[in-house]
């Protein structure tokens, strides 16, 4: 079928159903208003489901979150019910045409992923809170079917790349507009940043991170003349990379600043062409010294009193604040919270999305701050590392460590090898992003968040899909005889 008769029949279904729709509505039968509508989502997954992929990335930052307090269960509308649509309609799919590209099945970042579902699925099995943890572990898979094994089928062609990623783009630019709007009400200060992006996200944190995770690309959209783009949208892209420059700025979030910065450095480090060993000396070197150090460096930081205020090098200075910090010193406490359940269940943990319920009993009275909570209703544990610790043991840790790794180590092997220039910069734009993510996550955690999880899982299948992309040129260049 053509891609014009596909297109005839889906506008044609379409009509139909609105036709059944509205005589429905009229007649006061909202059920089978519901059903008609569900034949449209059902036709444009099997004619163009790259329609409802693009639409969702574009929902995704201007999704609101609803919660039914009598099923204690909340989601965020419209994006995170068309993702359990997609997730379904997914594997009705795979049942009936079968998982046609065994590279990517096989391929490590796959293979990565698929020990985090295994292992989530088996602590979920073993969970203290079942209800709790099987609700997560729905919400992580739908997040990885859609955003990864779905998605990277569209990603195979790498105009879709950039239609997905100028769509949540646009998506997120109304909410940056909207911010600016609320926040210049309060002459853009930093005391009045953390909830002006309210509703669309919960606090100046995972709004910062989002933005950082998108300049990157929007840079090599800017600067790279090897992405296929005409002058006109050069300089759009260069338009749009500066409003989120701008807004990463006036998000005031500090863990999103050290993932910009952390992801610049790592740039540098491609630069002078370190290799992945390299780097994971490096790391491994830099860690014993903080060991080594680390009376020092608590001594050193335990009498720092820099507080926050409006002056910006006086807020980042007060990031080594753990004396009377607020947030600082709460982080700890999730922190130290997280390895006290760590302690208690090292193997299994206390299942997926146990977190907020347990993690009370574990505070220590020197540690309570202000803003802490007794009933486990003010927040998460603040790092991708912890909470699967605590939620899913030491091997919940190792999975998420080895998928990070396992990232970084294909992004910089297509950096290094890529002919095509087009996949070298928007691998290069991709992976700076989940390099400040990465990062941030050390401080702070958003992949069980719909505005995090997408563009998380959406661009590590980018960088995977590129990878195999460039192996496929690079088979194909030595084929061709020398003359």
């Amino acid at each position: 079928m053509t891609s014009t008769t596909k297109t005839f029949w889906l506008i044609l279904v379409g009509l139909i159903c609105i036709g059944i729709n509205s005589f429905f509505l009229e007649n006061n039968i909202p059920i089978l208003a519901i059903i008609a509508f569900s034949i449209i989502g059902l036709s444009i997954f099997l004619f163009r489901f790259d329609y409802l992929i693009y639409f969702v990335a574009f929902a995704t930052p201007l999704s609101v979150n609803f919660y039914f307090s009598g099923l204690k269960l909340g989601f965020n509308f419209p994006s995170e019910p068309i993702m359990v649509g997609l997730m379904i309609l997914f594997f009705l799919k795979l049942i009936i045409e079968g998982f046609p590209d065994r590279r990517i099945i096989k391929h490590p970042i796959t293979l990565a992923i698929s020990f985090i579902l295994v292992w989530t699925f088996v602590t979920t099995l073993t969970s203290q809170l079942i209800f709790v943890s099987t609700k997560a572990f729905l919400a992580k898979l739908w997040f990885i079917i859609v955003f990864y094994f779905l998605i990277i089928y569209l990603f195979k062609n790498i105009s879709n790349i950039k239609r997905f990623i100028w769509a949540y783009v646009f998506g997120f630019t109304i909410v940056i507009i909207y911010t600016w709007f609320q926040h210049a009400e309060y002459d853009f200060s930093q005391i009045k940043s953390y909830n002006v992006m309210m509703p669309f996200f919960p606090d100046h944190t995972l709004y910062g991170a989002m933005i950082a995770f998108f300049v990157f690309i929007l840079a090599a959209f800017s600067f790279s003349s090897s992405i296929n783009f005409s002058f006109q949208l050069k300089l759009y892209s260069f338009l749009f990379f500066l409003i989120f420059c701008v807004a990463l700025f006036l998000s005031y979030s500090r863990g999103a600043w050290i993932g910009t910065v952390a992801a610049i450095a790592f740039y540098l480090l491609l630069v002078f062409r370190i290799k992945f060993h390299q780097l994971l000396i490096g790391i491994f070197l830099f860690g014993i010294v903080l060991l080594i150090k680390k009376d020092e460096i608590y001594v050193k930081l335990k009498s720092s009193e820099v507080q926050t205020t409006e002056k910006v090098s006086t807020h980042i200075e007060s990031i080594t604040n753990i004396s009377s910090d607020v947030s600082n010193l709460e982080r700890i406490n999730r922190w130290n919270s997280a390895l006290g359940m760590f302690k208690e269940k090292p193997f299994f943990g206390y299942g997926p999305g146990s977190y907020s319920f347990f993690y009370t009993r574990f505070q220590r009275l020197d540690q309570i701050t202000d803003i802490s909570s007794n009933f486990g209703d003010a927040g998460n544990g603040h790092s991708e590392y912890l909470m699967p610790l605590s939620e899913s043991g030491f091997l919940g840790l190792v999975s998420f460590i080895i998928l990070v790794l396992t990232v970084i180590y294909t992004g910089m092997k297509v950096h290094y090898s890529a002919k095509n220039n087009e996949i070298k910069y928007i691998n290069l734009g991709a992976l700076l992003g989940l390099v400040s993510y990465f990062v941030h996550g050390f401080i702070n955690n958003f992949s069980d968040l719909d505005k995090g999880a997408v563009p998380l899982w959406a661009f590590i299948a980018i960088i995977c899909i590129l990878d195999i992309k460039n192996q496929e040129e690079i088979k194909s260049a030595k084929s061709i005889p020398l003359l």
